[in-house]
């Protein structure tokens, strides 16, 4: 779930943030996940794929995610 911390957190990037989160969440919610891969030895950089489709790619030590279908 998107959240903002603190009031001091409440920027327009960590906003966009949110609303790019809650629409991926809108999109695959209660969508089956079909498709789950470690990229990487060490577990840091992960696929998730979803029924429609969608795939999300994490890379947890550059703080990114990838979202393949657009929102």
């Amino acid at each position: 779930m998107p959240q903002v911390w603190s009031v001091e957190d409440v920027t327009d990037e960590n906003l966009a943030r949110v609303k790019r989160i809650a629409a991926l969440h809108a999109r695959v919610g209660l969508l089956e996940m079909t498709n789950h891969e470690f990229l990487d030895q060490s577990f840091r950089e992960q696929r998730t794929t979803f029924a429609d489709g969608t795939t999300v790619t994490t890379e947890l030590d550059a703080g990114t995610a990838t979202i393949a279908a657009e929102l």
